[in-house]
């Protein structure tokens, strides 16, 4: 019997990793389903929902600091600020759907459909919920209608400001980001000159979000697009990772067979990065690479 590919052993590998952790929403008859294209993207667009717990620098809007509701709540966020400074983990704070596996349409049932965070895969914004600690034996705090809308990246989060729960699509929300933070979003201006047939009315756009559509939002008469949303919600940029690591792992079994001697030990021994893959953070590299010489672990 021939030993099983690298991507084979990935794929494995994937598969008991999501069993051991078991979120919510999990099938284990349709994760072993799923090909590895398929999982990839189901994994990474779970873990993308999560704030990963490490140490951040943090940063306020100055529309923020101009908030009535920053004295409202000035207490909870200087913990979930000292919280994001500590490195210690905000799942209480996310919505109780987000640590939860978003399986295909096709794979869920009829009683139980789940959806991906639309904000998140749209505009890159995370929400927090401002209450306290629940004395029940649920790990997460109490709900509120104020909520923190912030970026989250590897080693900053910039806090946009508190909103209620009908402003998922808010103007000011898009004018904070691409006035202050333009450069540490997923947004991109468009060059002067160039402008859409039509500008779309800001009372559209969540709207247009719910129906899994990307368009060009406009302030001021700048304009502005991500362009990352597919139609189910996820992320287009977790969709093309997952394609480059599927192409890969492919490549590297090419390579193995003809060359089995570059192999690296670690790989030989089952380790070729499924761990980095399992805690993927959208600026995350491939977990591990080809030298010329060796397969090795990421630097």
């Amino acid at each position: 019997m021939d030993a099983p590919t690298l991507t084979e052993q990935f794929l494995a590998d994937l598969r008991k990793h999501v069993q051991k952790a078991s979120p919510t929403g999990y099938n284990h008859q349709v994760a072993q389903s799923l090909d590895l294209q398929s999982l990839l993207v189901v994994v990474m667009n779970w873990r993308a929902r999560l704030i990963s717990p490490r140490p951040r620098t943090v940063h306020l809007s100055q529309a923020i600091q101009h908030q009535p509701a920053l004295q409202a709540h000035k207490h909870v966020l200087r913990e979930i600020s000292q919280h994001l400074e500590a490195g210690r983990s905000l799942t209480p704070r996310l919505s109780t759907k987000a640590d939860s596996i978003v399986l295909p349409p096709a794979q869920q049932s009829k009683r139980s459909k789940r959806r991906l965070d639309a904000m998140l895969s749209d505009w890159g914004v995370y929400h927090l919920h401002l209450g306290a600690q629940s004395h029940s034996r649920s790990r997460y705090v109490e709900r509120t209608g104020d909520l923190l809308f912030l970026l989250v990246g590897a080693d900053d989060a910039w806090l946009i400001g508190v909103y209620d729960h009908d402003q998922w699509a808010a103007e000011d929300v898009l004018r904070v980001i691409v006035t202050e933070w333009l450069e540490h979003s997923k947004f991109h201006e468009l060059p002067q000159g160039v402008a859409p047939a039509t500008v779309v009315d800001p009372d559209w756009w969540l709207e247009l979000r719910n129906g899994g559509v990307n368009t060009i939002w406009s302030i001021d008469g700048r304009h502005y697009m991500a362009g990352d949303m597919t139609l189910e919600h996820g992320s287009l940029a977790i969709t093309e990772a997952a394609n480059d690591i599927l192409i890969a792992l492919e490549r590297a079994d090419t390579e193995i067979a003809n060359a089995p001697s570059l192999i690296h030990p670690k790989v030989k021994a089952g380790w070729y990065g499924t761990e980095s893959v399992f805690g993927f953070y959208p600026v995350a590299p491939l977990p591990w690479w080809f030298n010329g010489h060796q397969w090795s672990p990421q630097p």
